[in-house]
C-alpha cells in the first residue's frame, strides 16, 4: 500500500536499472538479515512492483519515468505507459 504525506497525482522515477524482482530483493534481504529491515517500518514489507502500479493507476497518479543508458529503457517506458505518464 502506498502511503504519502499529501495527495499526489503524479511521480517522477529516475533510474539507471529496472525495478528489482521480488526474488532479487528477498535474496538481498538475507544479505542484511530480516532484523535490519523490520527496524525501520517502511521497508519492513516486500513490495511488489505489479501491486504498487496497480494502485498508482487505481490512484490515478500518473509516474514520469526518465532512464539513463538504453538499458532499462523498455522498463521505464512501460512503468509511464501503465499509468498515463
Amino acid at each position: 500500500m502506498l502511503n504519502f504525506e499529501k495527495e499526489v497525482d503524479q511521480l517522477i522515477v529516475i533510474g539507471d536499472a529496472p525495478g528489482n524482482t521480488n526474488e532479487e530483493i528477498k535474496k538481498r534481504r538475507l544479505h542484511k538479515g530480516e532484523i535490519y529491515w523490520k527496524k525501520d517500518s517502511r521497508f519492513a514489507d516486500i513490495l511488489e512492483g505489479d501491486k504498487l502500479i496497480g494502485e498508482m493507476k487505481a490512484r490515478n497518479i500518473a509516474v514520469h519515468s526518465f532512464y539513463i543508458g538504453s538499458g532499462p529503457a523498455n522498463y521505464f517506458q512501460e512503468l509511464s505507459k501503465a499509468t498515463a505518464g
